[in-house]
Formats: C-alpha cells, structure tokens, sequence
C-alpha cells in the first residue's frame, strides 16, 4: 500500500503536548509542513529536526526568528557536513557563506554584509 498522506507534529516535551499537527497530502514536503509550525515558536525555543529538514532558507528562517534548532543531517549531504564526518571528532562549529545565487530571500547578514547561517547543537559535558 502505499503513502497517501504526510504527518507532522510540533510537541512540547516539558509540557508534554502536542502543540501543532499538521496532516497533508504526501506530495506536500516535510519543510513546507514545519512552516505552518513556526507560527507557534518563539525566539528562545529550541527546535530538534530530523534528516529531512535541513535547508539554507530553514536555517535562515529560524535564525530570524530567533530559534535555537539542533538538526540531524545525512553524513553525505552538505561538504561541510562529509568533512565534518571524516575528522573523527565530536563536535565542531560549522558556519555557512552561502553565495548571492543560493541566498533565501530574507535575513540573515553578518556585520559585515555577507549572508550566514550556523547549525549547532549546544550540549552539557559529556
């Protein structure tokens, strides 16, 4: 059988409940679903996302607004992402200069003018 619909939920685990769920149909992205979700976040939550959401503009979405995100990538998707996987270490701060073509269209500029993004997961001691 197969997938007719997609499913997301915006869960609040201090809380324990369901903030936001969104039901579409399979053709619809998981990203455009977590844009419907962001009208109920604000500047200082954390989000945690899995492989299928990391993108520059989500990046810079978030950034704006103010949100705190830890996103699990695939160790073969970005450059970055393949030389962090190979170093053997871990943790690491990986910044993002995205050119002018693959900039989303708003925020995100550094002092300096050029356009950034950081994916960090902030953690205790191990």
């Amino acid at each position: 059988m197969r997938s007719v619909a997609v499913a997301s939920f915006l869960y609040d685990p201090i809380n324990l409940i369901t903030v936001d769920a969104q039901i579409a149909p399979y053709v619809v992205s998981e990203q455009d679903l977590l844009v419907e979700h962001l009208k109920y976040v604000k500047a200082g939550d954390i989000l945690l996302l899995d492989r299928g959401y990391p993108s520059m503009s989500l990046f810079y979405r978030l950034g704006a607004l103010g949100v705190d995100f830890c996103v699990r990538m695939k160790e073969d998707s970005w450059k970055a992402v393949k030389a962090f996987g190979a170093s053997g270490k871990r943790d690491a701060m990986i910044k993002y200069y995205p050119t002018r073509k693959r900039r989303p269209p708003f925020g995100g500029l550094s002092p300096d003018g050029r356009a950034q993004a950081s994916v960090e997961t902030r953690a205790g001691p191990a």
